[in-house]
C-alpha cells in the first residue's frame, strides 16, 4: 500500500513537471568568453552568454553609456540592458550568429532567434564595440 502511494505521488509529481514545460526546451550552449581586442569576439560572447541564460557574463559587455536599439524599444545603461536581457532570458529567447563582418570598431551580423529551442526570426545587427565594451547597437527583424 505505501509503495502504490509512493509511485501515484510520482507519477502526478511528473505529470505536474510535464505540463509547465514550455513546449521546446533551450538549446545547451557553451559560453566563451570574447578577446575584448577582437569587436566580432565581443559581439558574439555578448549573444553567447544570454543564449548561456548568463547575465551576469552578458553584462559585463555592456556598462552605464551602452545603447541597445532592438524590436522591444531603446535600451541605455547597465541597468535597463539588464532588465531587458533578463525579460528576453524569462521567455527563453537564445541567439545564434551566422554570419558576421568588422570593419574597425563596426561590426555587422546576421544571427537566427530561438524561443524555447524553436527558430523564430533572423535578426540583422550592427554594433559598434570600443574597449572590449559594446558602445552601441541595433537589431532589426528581417
Amino acid at each position: 500500500m505505501k509503495r502504490l502511494a509512493v509511485l501515484s505521488t510520482l507519477l502526478f509529481l511528473v505529470l505536474i513537471a510535464a505540463a509547465c514545460t514550455p513546449s521546446g526546451t533551450p538549446f545547451p550552449v557553451e559560453y566563451v568568453p570574447a578577446d575584448p581586442g577582437n569587436p566580432a569576439s565581443v559581439v558574439n560572447a555578448f549573444f553567447t552568454a544570454r543564449s548561456a541564460f548568463n547575465l551576469d557574463a552578458a553584462m559585463q559587455y555592456v556598462n552605464d553609456s551602452t545603447v541597445i536599439v532592438n524590436p522591444r524599444g531603446t535600451h541605455t545603461g547597465v541597468d535597463q540592458i539588464r532588465e531587458m536581457v533578463q525579460s528576453m532570458m524569462d521567455d527563453n529567447f537564445q541567439f545564434e550568429i551566422t554570419s558576421s563582418q568588422t570593419n574597425g570598431d563596426q561590426v555587422t551580423f546576421k544571427m537566427q532567434a530561438y524561443q524555447n529551442g524553436q527558430a523564430v526570426e533572423m535578426v540583422n545587427g550592427q554594433a559598434v564595440v570600443q574597449g572590449g565594451v559594446i558602445a552601441s547597437m541595433t537589431l532589426e527583424v528581417e
